[in-house]
C-alpha cells in the first residue's frame, strides 16, 4: 500500500462524509418541500377548511362552491357573484337571527328575484 493511495481512499473518505452531512442537513432542515411536518400541517388545514364550509352550508343553506365564489366575489379578485336564489330557511339549529343575517348580506340578490 503506497501513501498516494492512502491519501486518494483518505480524499474520498473525505467527500463521503462531506456528503452525508450535507443530506442530512437537507432532510432535518424545516424548508419547503414534501416534509413530513409540511404535510401535516397542510393536511389539518383543509380538514379544517373543510369543516368550516360544512358548518357554515349547514347553517347558512350556501353550498361550498357558492361560498367560495361569494368570498371571491366580496374580496374583489373577481367579478360580482353570480345570482343566485338564497334560502331564508335556516337549519334548526341556526338562531331566528341568522335569517335577518341572511336576508341582509343578500339583500340585493333578494330584490331582484
Amino acid at each position: 500500500m503506497t501513501v498516494e493511495f492512502q491519501r486518494e481512499k483518505a480524499k474520498e473518505l473525505v467527500r463521503f462524509f462531506k456528503q452525508q452531512q450535507a443530506n442530512a442537513l437537507i432532510n432535518d432542515s424545516a424548508g419547503l418541500g414534501w416534509t413530513s411536518g409540511n404535510e401535516i400541517l397542510n393536511g389539518r388545514s383543509v380538514m379544517f377548511g373543510m369543516m368550516v364550509g360544512l358548518i357554515t352550508e349547514l347553517a347558512t343553506g350556501v353550498d361550498f362552491p357558492n361560498q367560495l365564489k361569494l368570498t371571491v366575489s366580496v374580496l374583489g379578485i373577481a367579478g360580482a357573484a353570480p345570482r343566485q336564489r338564497v334560502s331564508l330557511i335556516c337549519s334548526p339549529l341556526c338562531p331566528p337571527r341568522c335569517v335577518r343575517l341572511i336576508a341582509r348580506l343578500h339583500r340585493p340578490q333578494l330584490r331582484s328575484l
